[in-house]
């Protein structure tokens, strides 16, 4: 029972647990004909890892007064870290600890754990502003002013993913994918000519002086629409192809409200895996633009 609510009873459970685990590792690894170096990394990161940062979202941000865990604790988690190095690799005991992890291709535990409190954030979203419990900040609390902390002052808020875009029964647009160069140029003539009623546009998406932005163009009637969706370091290709096809929608939209009744809507785009995201939409990054599709389609 952790009576100070210090968590040292919790580190001193998962010191016992991995050290177990290290020791099992281990013994089929000195064997000749045991398990391989690499193997054995991949067992440790599935295994000892998540046992050593098991809620450490919590203890690393227990401290009072806003400091988070120990060096003392740092130097127990690290050192077990260094155990199992040395076991995968065959080094001496005197060799360091960042020397381990370089030649092994392992995070330092610091940025290991360090790494899953971002990723707890990322899982529940950020704390909300001026929220306090007496006077001890909440862990959620504690790694989010951090990350504020070093962050610019002009940092935009993080992209909220939704676990789901779709409801199970929602039926997406009919998708084609032609491989090859020379086949999806056939295909598109064939498609033009066999759908002459249809409206069909293009999408694409682009950067330009560290710009990023969309642009869809409608043969059909003759008109372009464009969008700037932000710079080159806080939008992805994903999310300027997705927009692209926002725009096109829009496009197609704005011509049946016209009073033009066509027979079906062709969206050509070179981004395969934006065509398979606008036909089965899934929880990740750019699902407000995928929310959009879902719902014009």
């Amino acid at each position: 029972m952790d009576s100070s609510l210090k968590w040292k009873p919790h580190i001193d459970e998962t010191e016992r647990k991995v050290t177990n685990t290290i020791t099992a590792l281990s013994s089929p690894g000195s064997s000749t004909w045991g398990v391989k170096t690499r193997e054995m990394r991949t067992i440790y990161k599935g295994v000892a890892i998540p046992q050593m940062m098991y809620t450490c979202s919590l203890w690393s941000n227990s401290g009072w007064g806003g400091n988070g865990y120990t060096k003392r604790t740092l130097h127990r988690v690290s050192r077990l870290q260094a155990r199992a190095a040395r076991a995968m690799s065959g080094a001496y005991r005197a060799t360091s600890f960042p020397a381990l992890d370089v030649e092994m291709h392992l995070m330092p535990v610091k940025q290991q754990i360090w790494k899953h409190n971002i990723d707890t954030i990322s899982r529940i979203g950020t704390a909300k502003a001026h929220t306090f419990r007496g006077k001890r900040t909440s862990p959620r609390q504690t790694i989010s002013k951090r990350l504020l902390e070093d962050q610019d002052a002009t940092s935009e808020e993080p992209e909220h993913i939704p676990p789901f875009v779709t409801p199970p029964w929602w039926k997406g647009p009919r998708v084609h994918i032609v491989e090859g160069a020379e086949q999806a140029e056939k295909e598109h003539q064939r498609c033009l000519e066999q759908n002459t009623n249809a409206i069909h546009i293009y999408t694409d998406g682009s950067g330009i002086n560290g710009q990023i932005g969309a642009a869809a163009v409608c043969i059909s009637t003759q008109q372009t629409s464009e969008a700037h969706i932000g710079d080159n370091m806080t939008s992805t290709v994903h999310a300027r192809e997705l927009q692209g096809i926002v725009l096109a929608l829009e496009i197609a939209q704005a011509d049946k409200e016209n009073g033009n009744h066509r027979s079906k809507v062709f969206i050509h785009t070179d981004n395969q895996a934006t065509i398979r995201s606008s036909a089965k939409p899934k929880g990740k990054s750019g699902a407000y633009l995928l929310e959009i599709i879902a719902d014009k389609t």
